[in-house]
């Protein structure tokens, strides 16, 4: 088992190809994404490009790139649960099952996640996955 952790600017589709179709030596169990309930507001409504953050060199905004990463997933764990409250988290598990219906949610403190949900789940499709909403 092989767990890949990109840093939060990167595409996981472009990643999910690399390792799928260029390689095609490894099996793709799933996508996860990691959505920090305590800022996901803020950044949702940011129009400001990573490079003002000297997260990358390119022109994407960070709220371009939260969503890619929520569309492109097939678990979405959202983490910091304990900093939000009830009616907050409930308007994100709305948004994020919006952005990408098929895609299990799991709340998480600290980043607590049970094994058996993140691994050997066979979870993965790409056409699936790469069809989300947007």
């Amino acid at each position: 088992m092989i767990v890949v952790e990109a840093s939060g600017t990167e595409d996981p589709q472009v990643i999910a190809e690399n390792l799928v179709f260029d390689n095609n030596v490894a099996h793709l169990d799933m996508i996860v994404t990691v959505v920090d309930a305590d800022s996901f507001s803020r950044d949702y409504g940011s129009t400001d490009a990573l490079s003002e953050h000297e997260l990358a060199d390119d022109d994407h905004t960070v709220v371009e790139v939260l969503i890619t990463q929520i569309e492109f997933c097939d678990v979405i764990v959202i983490n910091k649960t304990d900093l939000v409250d009830t009616a907050a988290l409930a308007k994100l598990w709305r948004i994020l099952h919006v952005l990408n219906p098929r895609a299990e949610l799991i709340d998480a403190r600290q980043g607590a996640v049970a094994v058996s949900e993140l691994v050997n789940t066979d979870r993965f499709d790409f056409d699936a996955t790469s069809s989300a909403p947007g």
